[in-house]
């Protein structure tokens, strides 16, 4: 059983502030990794996520827009650029970046069904260049992020091969929670 203590640090680094419902802000954010390493316009958007993402974010409102879905909280978060506003980064959506998103048409978002625990992969195209990036587990997770196959960031398996240690552990729930 936890204590005071262990509760609050577990609700200090396990909440978030977000902007909106997480599914859409974290797709967003997704893209807005992806986005930040490119230094030409984009042409075209792929986003990868699995079931909960989908069924949660298509029909989600996105804060300070006036349409839902997936496809629109991707568009915004390529062309915000903010991922350092980590889940608040819809705060910067304005008049002028509504018409852009608007007029872009060059995105596809597909539910990736091996994909069972949080996830979201999107991929920007330009002229010469392609992104990607990949959040995984957690809202703000950033596990993968490359720009022309060179990779950034790798760390896909670092969550997961530390759940396969607290699997093989004698004291499953202690180790559990002393990792959040």
């Amino acid at each position: 059983m936890l204590n005071k203590k262990e509760c609050i640090q577990l609700l200090k680094q396990d909440v978030t502030p977000a902007l909106g419902c997480t599914e859409p802000v974290c797709v967003a954010l997704c893209l807005a990794h992806a986005a930040k390493v490119l230094d030409e316009e984009i042409v075209s958007i792929d986003v990868d996520v699995n079931i909960g993402i989908f069924k949660n974010g298509m029909s989600a409102g996105i804060p300070n827009f006036d349409h839902v879905g997936l496809n629109y909280a991707a568009t915004l978060g390529a062309f915000l650029k903010n991922p350092e506003k980590g889940l608040k980064l819809f705060e910067d959506i304005d008049d002028s970046l509504k018409e852009k998103v608007y007029k872009f048409k060059q995105v596809q978002v597909h539910v990736d069904s091996t994909q069972t625990n949080l996830y979201v992969k999107s991929t920007l195209h330009t002229q010469n260049q392609t992104s990607t990036c990949i959040i995984k587990d957690e809202h703000t997770n950033v596990v993968y992020l490359s720009k022309n196959n060179e990779t950034r960031i790798d760390n896909k398996n670092s969550i997961n091969n530390h759940f396969l240690e607290i699997n093989n552990s004698t004291d499953n729930s202690a180790q559990f929670w002393h990792y959040f």
